[in-house]
């Protein structure tokens, strides 16, 4: 509540957004597990969303540290998914369905989500429609 109110998380989700591709992987890696950690609460929400589009191509990442992260920035942005907001998180589906094959830590945070993703009935349609 206090980074809330002190406007950092308005300002870490600033800098994910910004040229953080640019950064080193430790750098990147820290602001993700910021947004994942801030997630948690729902009222972080109306800053948090702006990062979606971010955080789902960081799930595609070669370094299976930050795709785990976004995965679990996005399964805790997920929690409570309106359908005006389907269309955001759309383009997460093949990925996790992509990711769900593969071995280690990334398949199980794939599939915490794709759960999540269930839960909203309007979203099963479209995890029904996807093809890996």
């Amino acid at each position: 509540m206090l980074l809330r109110d002190f406007g950092v998380t308005k300002r870490i989700v600033e800098l994910f957004n910004e040229r953080h591709h640019d950064w080193p992987k430790s750098s990147r890696i820290m602001l993700l597990q910021c947004i994942a950690n801030m997630a948690v609460d729902p009222e972080n929400e109306t800053y948090l969303k702006r990062s979606i589009p971010t955080i789902i191509r960081r799930v595609e990442s070669s370094v299976e540290m930050e795709s785990v992260i976004a995965m679990q920035a996005l399964t805790n942005l997920t929690v409570n998914i309106s359908t005006a907001q389907i269309p955001i998180f759309l383009p997460a589906i093949p990925h996790c369905l992509n990711r769900l094959w593969m071995k280690g830590e990334v398949n199980l945070h794939s599939l915490r989500l794709l759960v999540n993703l269930a839960c909203c009935p309007d979203m099963v349609p479209h995890l029904l429609a996807n093809k890996v």
